[in-house]
Order: C-alpha cells, then structure tokens, then sequence
C-alpha cells in the first residue's frame, strides 16, 4: 500500500475443515485492492 492507494476495504471470513480426524479453522484477513492475503492463523477454535 503506497501513499496513493485507495481507502483500505479489508474482508475476513473463518472457513472449518478437517485435517486428521480434527475441525480446524482458518481464517485469512484479504485486501480488496489487490486481492493480497495479509495475513491469516489457524486454530482449532473458531476466535
């Protein structure tokens, strides 16, 4: 993001799925402007 980028618009979601026999849960943080992950984490709770 430089100077002259556009306001921020930034979405999340949490998806679940299995991974051996146990629900993880993942949920990435995406820049609207670039379609750029910023950053994400994955637990076994979903918070």
């Amino acid at each position: 993001m430089g100077i002259f980028a556009p306001e921020p618009k930034w979405v999340t979601d949490i998806t679940e799925f299995k991974l051996l026999g146990e629900k993880l849960y993942v949920s990435p943080v995406l820049y609207l402007y670039n379609d750029e992950f910023i950053t994400y984490t994955i637990g076994s709770r979903p918070t």
